[in-house]
């Protein structure tokens, strides 16, 4: 008997089941007798039905394998696997939002849909379905990420800490990996600019930030302020020329 939350895989795909992709039962619709599976791209969930019967006979042949090493947060906070978040957050007090209050903001906006789960999983799509209801929240919330909020809440035992913000990754993305053939983008990378339109500006080469940080390296000392670090590294290591410009 499978319970809220087991992981499913195929190992030849089965049938809008795909190979290699992990999906989350999150249990089914007495009315439509059809099970509800969640799987994940990237950081958003999405729904797939299937009917009971055919789901059913997946797990009895071996063409649906239940995995014996759930996960118990998604894969975003995998990080965090196996620690005591409470006491994570217990040790924030200087923190103007607790952990736990991040969750439950969250979890009051999905609240509606979390207590009439039935009605959800009955619709015929049951991604629009939620999607529809994000769109009467006060505030109205994206879609996508209400969306993502309740599967992922129901899919993970109802557990409030996956609805926890990816906090653990802040920090983690590295500069330094190569995106083409010469380790630099195609095309500029960052926030658009607001004042000067989003083509404004040049994308950053390996070179270039080499350049950054031995300027850096050779001009930062004690007292030193970051705006006359940069100058003399744009002067002495790019070789920009400083240009007066009269009122």
């Amino acid at each position: 008997m499978l319970t809220i939350g087991a992981q499913i895989t195929a190992p030849d795909g089965f049938g809008q089941i795909r190979k290699a992709t992990r999906y989350y039962f999150t249990g089914d619709s007495r009315k439509t007798q059809r099970v509800v599976l969640v799987f994940f791209e990237g950081t958003t969930a999405h729904a797939l039905t299937i009917s009971r019967d055919k789901f059913e006979g997946g797990l009895s042949r071996g063409e649906l394998v239940a995995s014996e090493n759930p996960s118990t947060l998604p894969p975003w906070l995998e990080r965090l696997e196996g620690k005591n978040l409470d006491k994570i957050d217990a040790e924030r007090p200087n923190s103007k939002l607790s952990y736990r209050d991040y969750t439950d903001r969250r979890l009051l906006q999905i609240q509606p849909v979390i207590d009439n789960l039935e009605e959800f999983f009955s619709a015929e799509d049951v991604d629009s379905a939620i999607n529809a209801a994000a769109k009467v929240c006060t505030p109205r919330q994206n879609e996508t990420r209400y969306r993502t909020w309740v599967l992922t809440y129901i899919c993970f035992g109802r557990n409030r800490w996956a609805l926890l913000p990816p906090f653990n990754n802040i920090g983690r993305w590295d500069r330094n990996r190569c995106t083409t053939k010469n380790g630099c983008a195609t095309k500029k990378q960052g926030a658009p600019s607001k004042a000067f339109g989003k083509g404004y500006g040049h994308r950053m080469t390996r070179g270039m930030a080499d350049l950054c940080i031995e300027g850096y390296e050779q001009f930062e000392s004690p007292g030193k302020t970051m705006g006359n670090i940069y100058a003399e590294t744009m002067i002495k290591k790019f070789g920009c020329k400083i240009r007066e410009v009269k009122p």
